[in-house]
C-alpha cells in the first residue's frame, strides 16, 4: 500500500512497537500471542492499569475524542510523505496507532449515529443521511453520554475552541439520524468547564478536511505542490485531480495545526497526564469513490490513542477495529457499565475482548441519492453487496455536484472515452451485484474478483457472514423509506439547489434534468 495517498504500515493481525534508536526508528513485529504474553508479563507491548470500582472518582481517566471530518489515514505517521502533520504524528509516537480502523458508514450522519450508540445504525433505523423525520431511538438504546453520566462523568461537545483564518476547531457537531431520549445530550459545550468537572468525556470536532478546502489551500504555509501528488489508479492523472488532492492535503496540514493547539491547551490546563486522547476521522476522505462508498477510502479512518502510563509509546496495532467499538471500550475504561445491546467489542485494557474477525459497514440514502450497499471485511478480503445494482454509483446529487470539482471534468472524460478500464468502472450506469477484493494484493480495490473461480470459497464465506449479520441485527433498511418522506427530502434538495444557483454557481446539467 506504499502510496503517498494513504500509505499504511504493512502487517495483518499483528501488533508492532516503534522504538527509536538515535534518529532511526525500528518497527518490531510481534505476533498476537507474543504480544499478549508480553502483556501478561508486564513487559513491552502495551501497558495497562485497571481502575477498580473502589478507586475515587477523581482517579478515573478523562476522555477526549478529537474528530476530523471526512478524513482518511492521510498522515505522516501512516506513511504519507506529502503532508506535514507533526502534532498528530507526535500523538502517535506517544501512544498507539491503529492501521485498520473502520466506520460503520461512509457518511457523517449514519456513522456518528452508530459511533455514539455503539449500535450499527441499520439496527436502529438511523441508516439514512439526515432523515426529514428523525425517529426516537428504540427503548433502552441511548447516546453514550447517558452511560458516562450514570458513571459520574461530565460530558461536553466543545464549540468554538479556536477560530482561525485557516479553519475552526470545535464545531459542536452531533448530526444524529435519530431523536435521542435525553432532553440534554451534553452537559456543556465549553472547554473552560472541563478542568473543574473531572472526570469528563468530551468531543472536539474539526471541520477542515470537510469540503470545501478553499481557506487552507490559499495560505502559503499549508499549500501542497500538485506535482507531488500520487494519483490513485482509479482516477485519471489530470490537473484537476492533482489540484483537488493538493487542496485536501493543505487542509490536512491546517488540521494538524489545530490539533496541536488542542494538545497544547490540554497540557497548559494540567489535564494531559490523566486524559485518554483519541484522534479519529468520522469516515473517509470526501473524494469520488471515497465518502459515500464502502471502499477503503470511504470507511477506513485514522485512529491514534494516547494514554500516558498505560499505552506504550510507539505501538502500532494492525487488528481490525470498528467505530462501533469506541463506545463499549471507553465506557469500560471509565469503569462504567457496558450495555449488553451494544454491537461493539472492547479493544483496549485488561478486560478487552478477543480481536475482531470481521468489520461491517453500510451505505444507504445520502441526501437525495437512494442506495443500499453492505460490506464485510476480514484480515484480507472485502465483500460488497449492492442491493440496487440498477442505480449508478454517481447518481445526481446536489452536494457532490456542487462541491466536487473533479466530477464534471471526469464525466466529460467518460463521455469522450478517455478513461481506462479501471477508471471506467465507477462511471457505469449500473453496478455489479457483488464485489470482492483482495485487500492484501489489491489495496486500491481495482479488480473485482466476484466471478473469479479461484476465490469462490472465500466469497461464499463472507457472503454468508454478511447475510447472517444482517438478519441478526434486523437491518431496517430492508424496508424502503416511505415515498412521502423521500419527497420531502427532494423538496429540501430543491431548496439547496436554488441556494447554490442564487450564489452565482452554475447548475450542473444533470440537476437541470433532475429537478425542474
Amino acid at each position: 500500500m506504499g502510496s503517498n495517498i494513504s500509505a499504511i504500515p504493512a502487517g495483518i493481525g499483528t501488533t508492532r512497537a516503534i522504538e527509536k534508536i538515535g534518529k532511526k526508528e525500528i518497527v518490531k513485529n510481534l505476533s498476537r500471542r507474543d504480544f499478549l504474553g508480553c502483556m501478561a508479563g508486564g513487559m513491552a507491548g502495551m501497558l495497562f492499569s485497571k481502575v477498580s470500582p473502589a478507586n475515587p472518582l477523581k482517579n478515573r481517566p478523562n476522555i477526549l475524542w478529537i474528530i476530523a471530518e471526512d478524513f482518511s489515514p492521510d498522515l505522516g505517521c501512516y506513511g504519507n510523505t506529502i503532508v506535514r502533520t507533526p502534532n498528530i504524528d507526535g500523538l502517535a509516537r506517544d501512544g498507539a496507532m491503529y492501521t485498520r480502523a473502520y466506520t460503520s458508514a461512509p457518511a457523517c450522519c449514519p456513522s456518528r449515529s452508530g459511533m455514539m450508540t455503539g449500535v450499527w445504525q441499520i439496527a436502529i433505523g438511523a441508516h439514512n443521511q439526515r432523515p426529514v423525520i428523525k425517529k426516537l431511538l428504540p427503548k433502552g438504546t441511548h447516546v453514550i453520554t447517558k452511560y458516562f453520566r450514570d458513571a459520574g462523568y461530565f460530558t461536553a461537545n466543545i464549540r468554538n475552541f479556536a477560530k482561525e483564518s485557516y479553519g475552526k476547531a470545535g464545531t459542536g457537531k452531533d448530526d444524529f439520524a435519530f431523536q435521542p431520549h435525553q432532553l440534554k445530550v451534553w452537559d456543556s459545550n465549553r472547554w473552560s468547564d472541563l478542568g473543574k468537572n473531572q472526570p469528563f468525556y468530551a468531543q472536539l470536532t474539526i471541520f477542515n478536511t470537510h469540503r470545501s478546502f478553499l481557506k487552507p489551500a490559499s495560505i502559503a504555509e499549508f499549500q501542497v505542490d500538485p506535482a507531488k501528488v500520487k494519483v490513485p489508479p482509479f482516477y485519471p492523472d489530470v490537473p484537476v485531480v492533482r489540484q483537488d488532492f493538493a487542496d485536501y492535503y493543505a487542509s490536512t496540514n491546517a488540521l494538524d495545526v489545530l490539533v496541536g493547539k488542542v494538545l497544547k491547551r490540554l497540557k497548559k490546563d494540567g489535564l494531559d497526564e490523566n486524559t485518554i486522547v483519541m484522534f479519529i476521522g468520522d469516515h473517509g476522505r470526501p473524494m469520488l469513490r471515497g465518502k459515500q462508498f464502502l471502499y477503503e477510502q470511504g470507511i477506513r479512518i485514522p485512529m491514534v490513542i494516547r494514554w500516558p502510563g498505560h499505552v506504550r509509546p510507539g505501538t502500532v496495532v494492525d487488528e481490525l477495529v470498528s467505530a462501533l467499538d469506541f463506545a463499549p471500550t471507553f465506557l469500560k475504561l471509565a469503569d462504567a457499565d457496558v450495555p449488553e445491546h451494544m454491537h461493539g467489542r472492547v479493544f483496549l485494557g485488561h478486560d478487552r475482548d478477543k480481536p475482531r474477525r470481521y468489520v461491517f459497514s453500510a451505505r444507504d440514502r445520502i441526501d437525495e441519492a437512494v442506495d443500499r450497499i453492505r460490506c464485510v471485511l476480514d484480515e484480507r478480503f472485502k465483500y460488497i453487496r449492492n442491493y440496487m445494482p440498477n442505480m449508478p454509483y454517481l447518481q445526481p446529487q446536489v452536494y457532490r455536484e456542487m462541491v466536487y470539482p473533479t466530477r464534471e471534468p471526469l464525466m466529460q472524460m467518460f463521455a469522450q472515452k478517455k478513461l481506462n478500464k479501471v477508471q471506467l468502472q465507477f462511471f457505469q450506469s449500473n453496478k455489479p451485484q457483488e464485489e470482492f477484493y483482495d485487500l492484501q494484493n489489491d489495496p486500491w480495490e481495482t479488480e473485482n474478483l466476484a466471478k473469479n473461480p479461484k476465490y469462490q470459497n472465500e466469497l461464499k464465506r463472507l457472503r454468508q457472514v454478511l447475510e447472517a449479520r444482517l438478519t441478526e441485527v434486523d437491518d431496517k433498511a430492508a424496508t424502503p423509506e416511505p415515498m412521502a418522506e423521500y419527497r420531502r427530502v427532494m423538496e429540501q434538495r430543491a431548496v439547496e439547489r436554488n441556494r447554490w444557483v442564487e450564489s452565482g454557481r452554475k447548475l450542473p446539467q444533470t440537476w437541470q434534468q433532475t429537478l425542474r
